[in-house]
């Protein structure tokens, strides 16, 4: 097997499925690489087979989205024929396409159709597709009418940071990633290298810009986490990275918490605080990666809150935070929330440990 940072070109097929293949396989090179010269590679074999059994799973995970997104469902289709017939608007073809991001077609309707029916479809088609809706809207290709609408966002999001190093000398072994991506998923990631200066901080540092070029390109989170766990154990060099990953579906406020030897986080919502936490080890010690999964539904106003473990340790430890956290907060930003729960964290701790707040604040997008 050849060294990875001078692989072969993406496959054609990953092509047609993945809009930024040569990205993808450039970002792996460049990671590879970087440990490389950080003295922490395996042998030239055991690198060469890592990269091309990931560029397999990714490739995996794009067919595989790309089949979803491209998927009809007869049952809606038929459901969204009849209600467009009942509302007056027949079509000679209906197709709701899509299975967590639905669009639906349908083809040769009436051309002039008044504000107040397509705002009456957009409500009907909600009703039926489930998630809102775009206001269905007509266009004319070849004489032919096509009348379109899609799930749009419900949730958008507000979100801030705040950190610091235990040793002001040294960088701060934290690293924090927001991001969203072509499918309407918001992520936010926290990672918190094991260790202490530039060591900690490259290895959170690749947790998280492997997380969100990944996840971006329609990797999933089990091809993620088998990517980092392999990365991090590759070498003489013992290096590991604890993993916090809260994933937002802003189409139908589906949350999921993944963490993998993370430190608790907390959910906000209204007087009522709810704890996530995990008993998994960070990403690198094991052959296998320990992550957990946490899943529940947002809603608008709800707050995510994510720490490193520098802020605190356990529940007895958390008595400050939960207080904290507990409180009315009035009209705080999540950025000034950030700073002055970063503060109180410095209070309550010996400062030996690097410290990192997160917070994630969901508002409704209308």
């Amino acid at each position: 097997m050849q060294d990875p940072r001078h692989c072969q070109s993406p496959p054609e097929r990953m092509r047609s499925v993945c809009p930024a293949p040569d990205e993808l396989c450039e970002d792996i090179r460049r990671a590879a690489g970087e440990f490389v010269r950080a003295g922490v590679a395996a042998e030239s074999e055991a690198r060469g087979t890592m990269e091309y059994e990931w560029v397999a799973s990714l490739l995996r995970d794009a067919v595989k989205a790309d089949r979803a997104a491209g998927k009809e469902d007869a049952e809606l289709s038929a459901a969204c024929k009849a209600r467009l017939t009942q509302a007056g608007v027949p079509a000679d073809a209906v197709s709701v396409i899509g299975r967590r991001k639905k669009q639906v077609i349908a083809v040769g309707v009436p051309t002039e159709l008044s504000e107040e029916t397509l705002t009456g479809l957009g409500r009907a088609l909600e009703e039926i597709c489930g998630g809102a809706m775009t206001v269905p809207q007509v266009t004319e290709t070849e004489g032919v009418a096509v009348l379109r609408a899609v799930n749009r966002p419900r949730f958008c999001v507000s979100c801030a940071t705040a950190g610091r190093a235990a040793d002001p000398s040294q960088a701060s072994g934290d690293t924090v990633r927001f991001f969203d991506d072509r499918s309407d998923r918001f992520r936010a990631v926290l990672s918190d290298g094991m260790g202490a200066g530039e060591s900690a901080r490259a290895a959170s540092e690749i947790c998280c810009a492997f997380a969100e070029k990944m996840l971006s390109a329609g990797g999933t989170t089990a091809t993620l986490t088998r990517m980092l766990n392999s990365l991090l154990r590759t070498g003489t060099r013992e290096r590991s990275a604890t993993l916090d990953l809260l994933e937002l579906d802003l189409l139908h406020g589906e949350a999921v918490f993944l963490k993998a030897g993370a430190a608790a986080s907390y959910v906000k919502r209204g007087s009522q605080l709810f704890r996530i936490r995990s008993r998994t080890i960070p990403l690198g010690l094991m052959k296998a990666p320990d992550v957990e999964r946490v899943r529940f539904r947002a809603e608008a106003g709800d707050v995510f809150l994510l720490f490193s473990d520098g802020v605190g340790q356990g529940a007895e430890d958390d008595a400050w935070l939960i207080s904290a956290l507990a409180a009315d907060w009035g009209e705080e930003t999540p950025a000034d929330t950030a700073a002055r729960l970063l503060a109180l964290a410095r209070e309550h701790s010996d400062g030996r440990d690097d410290m990192t707040v997160a917070i994630v604040r969901v508002l409704a997008a209308d």
